[in-house]
Order: C-alpha cells, then structure tokens, then sequence
C-alpha cells in the first residue's frame, strides 16, 4: 500500500489577528516558538509513521494558511477548491490553486459564491462522502462535490458554534470501520443519519470535543491527536489503535488542530 500523502504548510505567520470562531480570542496570543515546534513534532510524527508530507510555503498576512485541511478537496488526483465563508481567509485561495496548478492536479471550482472548505467539512467514508453545512460549508456545496467526484454525499448539519468544521467533531478510522463524533455538535437529524450508517459508533464526551479528539489522523494502526482521555485511550487501544499525543495547544486557540494542519493528497 502507497504511503499516506499529506499537504501542510509550516506556522512561519500564524497568529490571532481576528475573530471568525468561538476559540479566537485577540487578547489570547499563540506563541509563535512554541507553534512552530509543535508543528514540526506533527511533521516528524507522520513521516515516522511512513507518510509522506509535502509542503506549500506560508504566505505574510495569511495566518490560517498552516491549516491546510481548508484550502480544498482532493480526490484521484483531483482537486476540487476550497472558497472561504471569511474574508479573512479568502486571501489564501490563490496561493492553494496555484500549488495544485504546479502539481499538476485537475482543477474543479465549484459555482461562484458557493463556500466550501474542503476537508475540514468533507471526509471519505466507505465508498461515499459526509459532509456538513452550519457554519463554514453551504448545504448547496453538498450536491456539485457528489457530482464532480461521483459519489453520494450524506450531509450533516452542524449546530454548535464552537464545532464548526465537521473535522473537530467527527473522524472515520476506515482500519477498524469504526466512526468517532460528538453528537452534541449535530443537528437530530444528522445524529439520526449518523446512527444509521453500517460502521461501529462511538460517541465522545464533550471533553473530549474541546481537547479536539476527532480532529486527529490515521495511520497505521496510529491516532495522532492533540490530547486523549483516559477513557478514550482505552476505547482505541480496544480497537488495536495507539493514540499518540502530540500537544497542539497553540493551535487550539485558533480553533484547530492535527487534522486541521494536512490535506490528505493520497
């Protein structure tokens, strides 16, 4: 099996230089030291697994850009962009398209004025996609990212402000077919819809979402995460799963984590 293949982009101008979800505070500074070793511990981590990490350079004024899980959808290589809800965020697309551009991906754009923030509210699951719409993503993204890739889409509605990525409250581990998620993030339909998917479920705690258990990344029989619970930790070691921790806690305080920093490419 082919390595996992993941985007990323190093912390050189992250910072909090505004407010667009509930865990920006301007008055709480990251420290930009301790940003960029904990970023690099997560590169080294997931090259030790046997992933490959390719890199995209930071752009200045562009503080977000080190998560790159946003930045689109990529799919056989296909990349289907990703258009920001924030116009803070907007300024990353350019610097993204033409990354794929050089790559030599297949550009999709979807309609104009449609937001879609790739990974961090679309996930592979089995032979079809879940996406959510809430906060970041329209419903509408839902129908054009099924077409393009030729696959359903089960969409789920987030509801709860501080979870406004589907990757900070749901994670599909595809070895063991088993779906992690926090139903206090979802709407009770999409709790309903999630119950019915055929995969073993389990739910976390709300402690455990704020110590972003879900937004974490798979490989091997590893769980890269930001923290882990006592709890937790047995749950996965039941499934034959280690949980590693890496301690992401500057990027917590700007709403991301593990996952929000790579954009899996295969």
């Amino acid at each position: 099996m082919a390595p996992r293949t993941f985007l990323m982009c190093p912390p050189l101008y992250f910072a909090i230089e505004y407010e667009i979800n509930p865990w920006m505070n301007l008055r709480i500074v990251p420290d930009g030291a301790t940003a960029y070793q904990q970023w690099e511990r997560v590169v080294l981590a997931l090259r030790s697994l046997g992933c490959k990490v390719l890199l995209i350079d930071p752009v200045r004024g562009q503080p977000d850009m080190v998560f790159t899980a946003n930045s689109g959808l990529v799919f056989n290589h296909q990349a289907i962009l990703g258009h920001f809800r924030h116009q803070e965020r907007q300024g990353e697309e350019p610097f993204y398209e033409t990354w794929f551009r050089n790559n030599g991906y297949r550009i999709h754009r979807l309609p104009h004025g449609l937001c879609f923030e790739g990974e961090g509210d679309c996930t592979v699951y089995k032979d079809r996609l879940v996406m959510a719409h809430g906060f970041r993503t329209d419903p509408e993204a839902h129908t054009h990212v099924g077409e393009i890739l030729q696959k359903e889409v089960i969409s789920l509605e987030l509801t709860d402000p501080r979870f406004y990525h589907l990757d900070t409250c749901l994670v599909y581990l595809p070895g063991p077919d088993v779906l992690f998620y926090y139903p206090g993030a979802f709407s009770k339909d999409s709790i309903r819809k999630i119950r019915q998917l055929p995969s073993r479920r389990i739910e976390i705690t709300e402690e455990e979402a704020c110590h972003f258990a879900c937004n974490s990344v798979l490989a091997e029989n590893t769980l890269l995460l930001h923290h882990s619970t006592d709890r937790l930790r047995k749950q996965l070691e039941e499934l034959k799963i280690q949980p590693v921790t890496a301690g992401t806690s500057e990027f917590l305080k700007a709403g991301g984590s593990v996952r929000c920093m790579v954009l899996q490419l295969h």
